[in-house]
């Protein structure tokens, strides 16, 4: 039987930006297989590495005084309440130094699967940002494997039905009279 149908992928994924920022590099061409993990776009890190930068001098200087709390402690010219200040806010600034490389990290948008690169949305120099419909940079399609929707006639129902089950039915789908690879 010869029946006309559909190929969809296996996986979609639309790529957006978790960050806002402007974008300084598109690191593929449309249509191109990626793996996971390659590099897609690159947002301006700079603002996103000061802020790394601040929390990290924050830290340190909330890890210098909560030893200088616990040498006081030690010698018990403090109350508890000042060492357990200082913990806390060593703890927060650890946080806040943690959640800066994150948003530094996500200035590098990767392909999070293996597939193919549709078009791309957005062109270096444009500004991103997360959480909007017009956020979608790329979709990547996992083709591999693919699937394929067809309908079957009615009165040829009872010969599939026949071979069902068994070795003896194969499905092929062959995409090159539709000019597709």
């Amino acid at each position: 039987l010869d029946e006309i149908g559909t190929c969809a992928a296996f996986e979609t994924v639309q790529v957006q930006a978790q960050v806002s920022g402007q974008i300084v590099g598109r690191h593929f061409k449309d249509g191109q297989d990626v793996k996971k993990g390659d590099l897609l776009f690159s947002i301006d890190p700079r603002p996103y590495q000061a802020s790394l930068d601040s929390a990290k001098a924050d830290l340190l200087l909330a890890q210098q005084n909560l030893q200088r709390q616990e040498t006081l402690k030690a010698k018990g010219v403090i109350a508890t309440q000042d060492l357990e200040t200082a913990r806390s806010t060593e703890m927060r600034d650890q946080a806040l130094v943690d959640a800066a490389q994150v948003n530094l990290d996500f200035t590098q948008i990767r392909s999070p699967i293996d597939g193919r690169a549709g078009l791309h949305q957005v062109d270096v120099g444009n500004t991103v940002a997360p959480g909007t419909n017009s956020a979608i940079l790329v979709t990547i399609d996992n083709l591999d494997p693919i699937y394929t929707d067809f309908t079957i006639a009615e009165p040829d129902i009872p010969l599939v039905r026949r071979y069902l089950g068994g070795s003896d039915l194969k499905v092929l789908t062959d995409a090159a009279g539709a000019g597709l690879s």
